[in-house]
């Protein structure tokens, strides 16, 4: 048995809100069934944590609560833009301090890989002071993780503010990778309109920059669907498509909304198809050193 210097510990961090920790919380416990010689640990507010399904198959997956930045004695705001607000405030200090648990916990294994919601991107701020790979995962659609990778040429372009593509809303934004099809109307909300100074705007404004600096990223696509996207993402050298990463209902949504995706989408779920292959290879990144499980 090894030391707990030399396991392998992978820490999972999820944003502690809606369906946020459940969308990556089966790639964690898929990580942890695949590497059960590995520590897994998966960091998430107190609440967050408690509306995950118990792990009690993954031994090896530990959960670990962080502090949710809710001052100690007060009833946590009913609004949740004031809880992510003083959840981001909270950051990265309890992410450091969540760390630390996470290590001590393991025995004293120290963490290899961090593996963060793309929306927690202070966790490639705490994996670059770790010295280890920061892997960001992006479950959503890969058209408005375009939309936000882009939104600086976005906004030169356009401009901002809803007066600013007043009249422009039918425009096509055949310019960014991926969006060829999409119009100025399409945009997510904060990138060129609305609320560009909310909280949750400049959150995603601050992601798309610190993306580019992850050593991969995970997102959800289907590889050869998306062509334009792969390409640009590839060509950045940014990004590392993973495709469907066991969001089997997300895969079986996109069949039924397209019928002519059926073939290409069995065929990625079937086994030695794209999705397994991709996962695999998730896997041989984050645990390098690792005999996986068959």
């Amino acid at each position: 048995m090894g030391s707990p210097a030399s396991k392998q510990h992978v820490a999972f961090v999820a944003f502690p809100f809606g369906s946020h920790p459940g969308a990556i919380f089966p790639v964690a416990r898929a990580v942890a069934a695949a590497a059960p010689s590995a520590v897994v640990s998966f960091l998430g507010t107190v609440r967050a944590l408690a509306s995950l399904p118990p792990a009690d198959d993954t031994p090896n997956l530990r959960f670990v609560a962080v502090a949710d930045g809710v001052p100690d004695g007060s009833p946590p705001p009913r609004e949740v833009l004031e809880l992510i607000g003083l959840f981001l405030e909270a950051t990265p200090g309890n992410l450091k301090e969540g760390m630390a648990a996470a290590v001590a916990g393991a025995s004293g294994a120290p963490v290899s890989c961090v593996v963060s919601d793309a929306f927690v991107w202070m966790s490639g701020e705490v994996a670059e002071e770790m010295r280890v790979p920061w892997v960001p995962l992006c479950p959503g659609g890969t058209a408005a993780l375009s939309a936000h990778l882009h939104t600086d040429l976005l906004r030169r372009k356009l401009g901002v503010g809803d007066q600013a593509i007043a009249g422009r809303e039918d425009e096509l934004l055949d310019f960014i990778p991926g969006l060829s099809v999409h119009r100025v109307r399409d945009l997510p909300e904060g990138v060129v309109a609305g609320p560009l100074d909310s909280p949750f705007s400049v959150l995603l404004h601050r992601m798309a920059e610190r993306l580019p600096k992850a050593a991969a990223i995970a997102f959800n696509t289907i590889p050869g669907l998306e062509p334009a996207i792969e390409e640009s993402f590839a060509t950045d050298g940014v990004l590392k498509a993973l495709d469907t990463l066991l969001r089997g209902e997300e895969g079986k949504r996109l069949r039924a909304r397209a019928a002519e995706l059926k073939v290409i989408a069995n065929r990625a779920v079937a086994p030695g198809g794209t999705s397994t292959k991709n996962f695999a290879s998730l896997l041989d990144f984050l645990l390098p050193e690792i005999k996986l499980n068959s």
